[in-house]
């Protein structure tokens, strides 16, 4: 929850504060004592680095680590990444892999693993990256705002435009290796295919709220 410095968790109990006090500020220590600063985004991590959800704390320009009890999956205490990531706005991982970083004043993606190594093994100047996520094969994609394309970087290093978004602002990968992407400026989620083939998969262009089947609903600025 960016506008109120907090984190939540959604469960079949209800909505309820998991992390932060509260009040925009950097602290680290007990989840409801520590405090963030506008959040943008999770992920979460089991194998490597956890049980933890790393936290792009935006307006810190931190990665924080909410750890979680590995018996009940309650929150145990807030820390962070060594390193300031200017403008961070996106992580990205999978069990068991590094965890990628990236922000709109960077001009690439971070890569962090277990021995506290960060290495920058995506570099786009003069970019405005708005997203970043990794499949399980270790390909991480990029969302370039300033360029409206999304580039995908393999384990080998190499680094290619696989399509064009309007605005992206998220990504997500499919078990099949299809990427979808929230089209911000046109109200609308976008697959990309592993072949490269780019369709609208839901919503109509135009902003709105309405639920339904994909060929009806319709999203505001979807992030």
């Amino acid at each position: 929850d960016s506008a109120k410095n907090v984190i939540k968790r959604v469960n079949a109990g209800g909505v309820a504060t998991f992390a932060g006090g509260g009040q925009a500020g950097l602290a680290n220590g007990s989840p409801l004592e520590a405090l963030f600063s506008a959040p943008a985004a999770l992920a979460y991590e089991s194998r490597q680095f956890g049980p933890v959800v790393f936290v792009a704390d935006s307006g810190n320009d931190r990665v924080r680590r909410i750890h979680l009890s590995s018996q009940t999956g309650e929150a145990t205490g807030v820390d962070e990444v060594a390193g300031v990531f200017t403008g961070v706005n996106s992580v990205a991982t999978v069990d068991g892999a590094p965890f990628f970083v990236a922000g709109s004043d960077q001009s690439g993606v971070w890569r962090w693993d277990a021995n506290a190594t960060v290495t920058l093994p995506v570099a786009l100047p003069n970019s405005s990256i708005s997203a970043v996520a990794v499949d399980v094969r270790g390909n991480v994609y990029v969302g370039d705002r300033g360029r409206h394309e999304i580039w995908r970087r393999t384990p080998a290093g190499d680094i290619q435009v696989i399509g064009a978004a309007s605005d992206p602002s998220g990504i997500a990968i499919d078990e099949g290796g299809n990427v979808y992407v929230t089209e911000r400026a046109s109200h609308s989620i976008l697959k990309i295919s592993e072949s490269g083939v780019s369709t609208i998969v839901a919503g109509l262009l135009t902003s709105g709220f309405q639920n339904g089947n994909a060929g009806e609903a319709t999203f505001n600025a979807p992030e």
